[in-house]
């Protein structure tokens, strides 16, 4: 559903996901190079499986 274009709203919104399996601490460190340089994302969101 479009909701921002429904509300005649003209932003934008981009989900990208990644599975990382090499763990947190590689993602971490990534994610943080990437912020710092200016090329990473706005929102992080972190998940595991439960097995």
């Amino acid at each position: 559903m479009k909701i921002l274009e429904e509300k005649g709203d003209s932003r934008r919104v981009e989900v990208k996901t990644n599975h990382v399996s090499s763990g947190y601490e590689e993602y971490n460190k990534k994610f943080m190079l990437a912020h710092k340089s200016g090329g990473g994302a706005d929102i992080r969101a972190i998940g595991r499986t439960i097995k």
